[in-house]
């Protein structure tokens, strides 16, 4: 079984080409020209198949998006429905004074957290128990870079991307 020419192989026989082209002083001889109309058939046929191929999986893609979507709003209603139905139970055995109910299915018990919940509810924190985070203003960034403003210290990477259309 033979197999097809890839896409870089085919860019770099259009280069190889080129290069012959531009040894030969830019004269593009006839078989120069018959070879390159190949490749570039070739290119182009190869090219379109990759970008079909992108388009498919994107879509198959935002079908699992969707389905995972679903999935995770069903989870999450589980996941309320459950500690909801947690809280109903601890406030019942609480009320009913109970720290310990067994049955041959389930052991429930009430314990005491290992660590006790904290907060601050006056005026400033002190200084020992205070957590500052810095994070980069990336849209401030790129306005100041924009307007010419950025100062020094920044690293502005421009890319390219593909659009397949």
């Amino acid at each position: 079984m033979e197999r097809s020419t890839t896409l870089w192989q085919i860019v770099d026989e259009v280069q190889c080409v080129m290069d012959r082209v531009m040894s030969s002083d830019g004269e593009i001889t006839e078989d120069l020209e018959k070879e390159l109309d190949s490749l570039e058939l070739a290119l182009t046929t190869k090219a379109e198949a990759v970008a079909l191929y992108v388009r498919n999986l994107k879509t198959e893609a935002l079908a699992i998006k969707a389905e995972e979507d679903r999935l995770k709003t069903r989870r999450q209603s589980r996941e309320n429905a459950a500690s909801r139905m947690e809280d109903y139970l601890h406030r019942e055995l609480e009320r009913a004074e109970r720290d310990k109910v067994e049955t041959p299915l389930v052991t429930i018990s009430i314990r005491k957290n290992s660590r006790p919940s904290i907060t601050w509810g006056v005026g400033e924190i002190p200084e020992p128990f205070r957590r500052t985070v810095s994070t980069l203003d990336g849209s401030a960034a790129y306005e100041a870079w924009r307007a010419g403003a950025l100062p020094p210290g920044f690293t502005v990477i421009t890319g390219t991307h593909l659009r397949i259309s």
